[in-house]
């Protein structure tokens, strides 16, 4: 997606955790000393700007590394750098099967940082999809039962959270697929949609981009 951008980009090597479950959960030393491995690796990078596809990553970037760092590179979601690219002229699209999706807002991507219009953009720039929007969505989404360490936590509990956020919510849509931007989302909504033999596909944003690229 980033190539067909034309974005001049690398990866990072060697890449490391971010920490951001770690704060999450509270244990803040461990957290500090994860995310001090990766700022290192980031200035050894040399660059400017981080894009990442990860609303966990980009809570904890935006969020907590300004706390513990002389922090002055620019972090941008995917999402947002996917609009900026759109809008830029730099990204365009083919015509593709026409789908009826809805967005599900993660929790640190939305009510913990505010980043909600990017990836609609990004959705709605797409030929032939339909975005339908949950009654529950924006500031007040339902939380897919992944997040703050409860999958790894209470697994149970993660996929029952997912579940009631699809049945509740997404299915009376009438809609083919669902769209997310943070992979916790992408892994709670894919045990329940496998556990209880969905009729839903699920996307994350940029894999539903490749579609039409």
């Amino acid at each position: 997606v980033l190539r067909a951008g034309q974005a001049k980009f690398k990866l990072l090597e060697d890449e490391v955790c971010c920490g951001d479950l770690l704060f999450l959960m509270g244990r803040r030393e461990e957290a500090e000393k994860v995310a001090q491995r990766l700022m290192s690796k980031i200035m050894d990078a040399h660059v400017d700007t981080i894009v990442t596809p990860c609303a966990g990553c980009y809570r904890a970037l935006t969020r907590e590394y300004p706390n513990l760092f002389d922090f002055n590179l620019n972090v941008l979601h995917l999402s947002e750098y996917l609009a900026y690219l759109i809008r830029d002229g730099k990204l365009s699209f083919k015509e593709g099967n026409k789908i009826r999706v809805s967005y599900h807002d993660p929790c640190e991507l939305g009510r913990h940082c505010g980043v909600y219009e990017a990836p609609r953009e990004v959705i709605k720039a797409l030929p032939g999809i339909e975005l339908v929007e949950a009654e529950a969505s924006k500031e007040d989404s339902r939380c897919c039962g992944g997040g703050g360490g409860v999958l790894l936590s209470y697994p149970e509990l993660s996929i029952a959270g997912a579940y009631n956020r699809i049945m509740r919510d997404i299915m009376p849509l009438n809609v083919q697929a669902l769209v997310t931007a943070c992979p916790a989302c992408y892994i709670s909504f894919s045990y329940a949609i496998e556990r209880y033999e969905l009729n839903l596909k699920l996307y994350d944003l940029a894999e539903l981009v490749s579609l039409y690229i």
